[in-house]
């Protein structure tokens, strides 16, 4: 018997927010015989809402639609419920800007996505987690990555200038650049089971998956099952290498570069004497000067090719 799927549905993600187009993607689920109920999202942290909800109601098939904001709140809500996680099979229709866990699967379209549901392969993936200390204990599960410094930096902007031009993939990119102009470096130290520094730090990313930023790859070795989170850290740098930094990182280059220290952890403790400006898959955290960043292996079940 095919399950039945719970379908938590952003039609606000990215650009395609018409319902031509979702009623297109209900045709299509449709014709592969594809049996759903959908529950859709209207506010930040509703995703997150919805996955507790459907779970309490049974469901243990839950399809998202939307972006890496949308399935990273719903995999959030799904190991804060209480559930046995192990029994939670996910899948995503990429309804976003960016669609970066759906990159690194290679789902592209969204019929190429009703393929998998119906076909039914699944992986296991790993989850990410992370604490945040200060100014009051937080725990927030994610999927594909989390950045800080520069990474979040880049965020902010991007939220901004999406005011604008909402859906567009080009606006991380035009993000990026007017970030190099107003961030700076700070000090922040790092701890883990083999890795023990204190350096003047520009960016980091810390990733599940090896996408970030609508396709850019700032850990392009990392797989989300291997039960690892790679760590690319950039010291202090002067605009000049910042632009080869850019130029090596829109090629998928960026660990050649002299400044970088790469890691691969499955627990990293990060602290500042400044303020460090967050991010997880896209969404921006609450300040914070310490968190820790751990991974759940073989979290999830994902529906892939």
């Amino acid at each position: 018997m095919k399950p039945e799927w719970a379908l938590i549905a952003n039609l606000q993600a990215g650009h395609k927010t018409s319902l031509k187009k979702w009623e297109k993607v209900q045709a299509l689920l449709s014709a592969a015989g594809i049996e759903y109920v959908p529950f859709y999202t209207n506010h930040v942290g509703h995703a997150r809402e919805q996955a507790i909800a459907v779970l309490e109601k049974g469901y243990r098939y839950i399809a998202v639609m939307g972006g890496d904001g949308t399935i990273s709140e719903v995999v959030d809500g799904v190991m804060k419920s209480g559930v046995d996680t192990t029994q939670v099979v996910i899948g995503l229709l990429p309804f976003g800007t960016g669609n970066d866990w759906a990159r690194y699967w290679k789902i592209k379209k969204v019929s190429d996505a009703v393929r998998c549901l119906a076909n039914m392969n699944t992986s296991w993936v790993d989850v990410g987690k992370v604490q945040f200390d200060n100014p009051q204990p937080t725990l927030r599960y994610f999927i594909n990555a989390i950045g800080f410094g520069f990474d979040a930096r880049v965020i902010q902007i991007t939220n901004r200038v999406q005011r604008w031009f909402k859906g567009q993939a080009w606006t991380y990119s035009l993000s990026l650049f007017m970030a190099v102009l107003k961030h700076h470096s700070q000090y922040m130290q790092f701890e883990a089971d083999s890795w023990k520094e204190s350096f003047k730090c520009y960016t980091v990313s810390v990733g599940n998956g090896a996408y970030t930023g609508g396709g850019i790859r700032q850990t392009p070795l990392a797989t989300p099952f291997d039960g690892k989170l790679d760590v690319m850290a950039m010291g202090s740098l002067s605009f000049v290498t910042i632009v080869k930094a850019i130029g090596l990182l829109f090629r998928g280059k960026l660990l050649a570069h002299p400044s970088v220290r790469f890691q691969r952890v499955e627990q990293l403790c990060v602290s500042s004497n400044e303020v460090i400006v967050s991010e997880v898959d896209g969404i921006l955290q609450p300040l914070t000067h310490r968190f820790t960043i751990s991974i759940v292996p073989r979290a999830l079940r994902f529906v892939c090719p």
